[in-house]
Order: C-alpha cells, then structure tokens, then sequence
C-alpha cells in the first residue's frame, strides 16, 4: 500500500486538553491535530509527541483530553453552530441575572412582542 493510500484511509481529528492544576503556567485549553484510525489511536500520537518535559503538554498530568472530534467536511458547520449557541446562551443568562427580581407584574404584551420581535431579528437569525 503506498504511502498516499494509507493516509487516505487515516481520520483527521481536533484534539482539546484542558489544564488539570491551577499553578501550571501553561494554557488553559491546548487543541491539536492528528491523523489516525481511531480516536484512540489520534490521542497516542498527539500524547507521546506533546506530552513529555519540554512539550507542549509539558509533564504526563498537567493536561487531560476533554474533546475529540473527526474532522470533516461538515465539522465546520456544526463548530459555527455551536458557537451561536453558546453566544445566545451567555446572552440570555445576562439578560436573565439583569432583570432578575425586577419584573414589572403585568409586562405589556404589544411592547413584549416587539422585543421579542426585535431579539429575533436583531441576535438569533440576524
């Protein structure tokens, strides 16, 4: 099998590593790439290439994989879609910790839907 066929078979995957202690100076969150068969097999390499004195990772410990995802042609999407989402969750949650215990008793349904109206076209499907 040529070295271009083997490849073609290999998945690409992102690799996200959070940091385990609070005293290492090192990144919070790490993504890498790697080419494998499996997920399984993707983490080793990105392990033993990153995990070691001097590596990205630094000393086996200081990082833990928390997401593996394959890479493909529709990932990108989805990684926008996901991004949207937790955009108009943290928005939401603002707006929900701002108003909490200031609600007026009896909201006026016309000037409700217009805000409504507004928060759709304005941040949901702008």
């Amino acid at each position: 099998m040529s070295g271009e066929a083997a490849e073609a078979e290999l998945l690409r995957y992102r690799i996200v590593a959070q940091r385990t202690g609070l005293a290492h100076p090192g990144d919070a969150a790490v993504t890498n790439y790697a080419y494998g068969r499996s997920v399984e097999e993707a983490v080793a390499k990105v392990r033993k290439e990153l995990e070691k004195p001097g590596g990205v990772y630094g000393d086996q410990g200081l990082y833990r994989v928390v997401e593996v995802v394959e890479e493909n042609l529709f990932s990108g999407v989805y990684q926008l879609e996901d991004a949207r989402r937790r955009y108009l969750t943290a928005i939401l949650d603002n707006a929900l910790t701002t108003v909490r215990g200031r609600e007026p008793a009896n909201p006026d349904a016309d000037q409700l839907s217009l805000l409504d109206d507004f928060f759709t076209r304005a941040v949901v499907f702008p």
